[in-house]
């Protein structure tokens, strides 16, 4: 985005704020993602293809938990990894909300392709809370398994198609909330009887429930935000569409008019 439409987003959001729309001395939550924009064209400037083999752009979002109005966006090119900017991105989204009116406790929440230790430390640095995250990585996947058995607690509002516990250990001095999942046993049900994991770092106090529950209520609106979202077409499917749109003779002889038949004489139509 341009530096004036960046402006314009921030003083709309200062006076609307102002209006009595913003979080005063109240909580705020921001979500922060990322989106491809698809765009048609070979000479866009900075569109390039990512992860989902798109054409387009690759802009950072942050959202207000809630009320989903837009706070802060960084454009970036089609090819940009996930958390390039992240630590920019985040200096000027803190200092927005501060400028818009924002003085209480703030809660930034990501999934793992944010998973930046100088994002953690600018944000600790802010006084601002963080959950985000973590990949399953090599040391990380060491610090899982040496987990207790009996430090695995079951989660009581987990959906009944499986089941779920949550943990949590350390992770370079941060703490680290780990949630297993396993499907129950179903006939051609992927990952059934095995467990997986999905870790997040945060510096949050508050006892693990209250933590765990509050992230988990992110990823389920990031899986429903995914399913709502067009999906890149399968394999053949493009070729498919272009012959279903072609337009041939047998098409244009059924989509025309039946010829008008001429009427026949009778006899007292006869001169």
């Amino acid at each position: 985005m341009s530096v004036s439409s960046t402006g314009c987003l921030a003083e709309t959001l200062k006076r609307a704020w102002a209006a009595g729309a913003g979080p005063g001395d109240g909580r705020l939550i921001v979500d922060v993602d990322s989106f491809v924009g698809e765009v048609c064209g070979y000479d866009k400037q900075g569109a390039g293809f990512g992860y989902t083999h798109k054409r387009g752009y690759h802009p950072l979002l942050a959202t207000r938990s809630g009320s989903g109005e837009v706070l802060h966006v960084r454009f970036r090119k089609g090819s940009a990894n996930t958390q390039r900017g992240m630590p920019r991105f985040c200096d000027e989204l803190i200092a927005r909300v501060r400028r818009a009116g924002a003085t209480g406790p703030c809660l930034l929440r990501a999934d793992s392709g944010f998973w930046n230790t100088k994002v953690f430390d600018r944000l600790a640095k802010a006084g601002w809370q963080f959950s985000v995250g973590v990949r399953m990585t090599k040391p990380v996947a060491t610090l899982v398994a040496g987990i207790p058995e009996d430090a695995w607690q079951a989660l009581t509002d987990y959906p009944e198609t499986g089941e779920a516990q949550i943990a949590e250990t350390i992770l370079s001095d941060r703490r680290l909330v780990v949630r297993r999942v396993r499907l129950l046993a179903a006939d051609g049900e992927l990952f059934a009887g095995e467990w997986r994991h999905f870790p997040f770092a945060t510096n949050r106090t508050e006892p693990i429930e209250t933590v765990e529950a509050e992230h988990r209520r992110w990823r389920a609106w990031r899986r429903s935000a995914a399913r709502r979202s067009t999906a890149p077409p399968r394999r053949g499917e493009r070729r498919r569409r272009r012959r279903g749109s072609r337009v041939t003779r047998s098409t244009l002889r059924s989509s025309r008019l039946p010829r008008p038949t001429r009427p026949t004489a009778t006899a007292w139509s006869r001169p």
